[in-house]
């Protein structure tokens, strides 16, 4: 308990005093800070070069300071478009090129006569009867799809067929084939 006593607040003040021990001079806080500007002033800054501008001061700032900061040049790099389009036109043609053969080799699917439906044939004929011609139609039929004996039988003269077929629009021929 005595131990309590040693450390407590009211031990402390009864054998020291009410004061705390620690006292300063009157008005110090009042006049320190000229005091420790005065000390500072009078011994960084001597007496005899108080805030003076050196000669030709103003004259000679521009260029220190760009002696300072000048920036050195860096060359600069051309690429020509000419020598661009020079490396890519090979690259191009080969690629072209491969291509070419590609497509042809690798599509073998030619279309002949014999792959031709009927429905196609009617397909394009519905569409396409109004710029049909009688050389169209001799290049669609063969001399071997009409019987040989055909003109004998009718007896028609050739002359007369061939103006008949000549007046003839060939739509209404390739109806009457239907």
């Amino acid at each position: 308990m005595n131990n309590n006593l040693e450390h407590s607040e009211e031990f402390i003040r009864s054998k020291v005093g009410l004061e705390n021990g620690f006292s300063t001079p009157e008005n110090y806080f009042e006049g320190i800070e000229d005091a420790v500007f005065t000390t500072l002033s009078s011994e960084i800054i001597p007496n005899e070069h108080k805030l003076e501008v050196p000669s030709n001061y103003f004259e000679t700032l521009e260029d220190r300071i760009l002696a300072k900061v000048s920036i050195e040049k860096k060359e600069t790099k051309v690429i020509s478009l000419r020598e661009r389009m020079l490396q890519i036109i090979p690259t191009a043609a080969a690629a072209s090129v491969l291509l070419f053969i590609g497509l042809t080799y690798f599509s073998n699917s030619t279309v002949t006569f014999d792959d031709i439906t009927i429905t196609d044939i009617d397909f394009w004929y519905d569409n396409n009867n109004e710029n049909i011609s009688s050389s169209d139609l001799a290049m669609v039929f063969e001399a071997s799809d009409f019987e040989e004996n055909i003109l004998s039988e009718n007896s028609i003269e050739e002359d007369s067929l061939e103006e008949y077929l000549n007046a003839v629009d060939p739509s209404t021929l390739l109806n009457e084939i239907k």
